[in-house]
């Protein structure tokens, strides 16, 4: 799709937002405190990114949790957005949300509502800042929301109810992928493997970067389990 046609489609895109959803708005990728208006802040953005960039910076405003409006369309088989919360003090990155093939459909726009991936609970990160990285689509973010509630939870509670909600977030991608495959009649099959079960600060120590120091579209190599993989 040419990209200024695109660029106007998406503006009007974003104006029915708050009445679309993905199908991975479920209750997983919800972040905890979205319905406490007391802590919660709101960040309209109406940013359309071709390429990676720094997106906001939450100026050491306390963190403990982060989603998202946004709407994306993947040009291409290689193509990937992912939006990450990068913690200062630690140099830890978080992932909010990422898109691509087989995950998600290429030349189809899409959208998420409050979506929020690893950051559906973050534990009291003080300085941080939201990064977009892009390879070969777009992405219009129009909502940032997040909690400065402090989270009163003990380490092993936090990290028992994050690996809890991963597992269910885990089963759903595997679901969508696995979907998707069935779709285009790809012969592998994804799976639990030991790069699932990992987050995204772990896969990416351990991943080929490309120059950007981004890992590109492994097009789900990264949770095939069997079958014949083709890209």
């Amino acid at each position: 799709m040419n990209k200024t046609i695109f660029s106007i489609a998406l503006a009007m895109t974003m104006a029915f937002l708050n009445c679309q959803a993905s199908d991975q708005n479920n209750d997983s990728f919800r972040m905890e405190n979205i319905g406490d208006t007391t802590c919660l802040h709101r960040i309209v953005l109406d940013s359309i990114y071709y390429e990676s960039s720094l997106v906001y910076n939450t100026q050491g405003t306390r963190v403990s949790g982060l989603a998202v409006d946004a709407a994306m369309e993947l040009f291409d088989y290689d193509s990937y957005v992912r939006l990450i919360l990068v913690d200062e003090d630690t140099d830890t990155e978080y992932l909010v949300f990422d898109a691509y093939y087989p995950k998600n459909m290429i030349d189809t726009m899409f959208n998420i509502r409050q979506y929020a991936h690893e950051t559906t609970s973050l534990f009291n990160i003080a300085t941080s800042h939201l990064k977009i990285e892009v390879g070969n689509a777009v992405c219009a973010i129009e909502n940032i929301y997040y909690s400065d509630k402090y989270n009163t939870k003990t380490p092993e509670q936090y990290y028992a109810d994050k690996l809890l909600n991963k597992t269910i977030q885990d089963s759903i991608i595997l679901e969508c992928i696995n979907h998707r495959l069935r779709q285009e009649n790809k012969i592998w099959v994804a799976g639990n493997t030991s790069l699932l079960q990992m987050t995204y600060d772990q896969r990416k120590a351990i991943l080929s970067k490309n120059e950007n120091n981004e890992i590109p579209n492994l097009q789900g190599f990264e949770y095939y389990i069997g079958g014949v993989f083709d890209l």
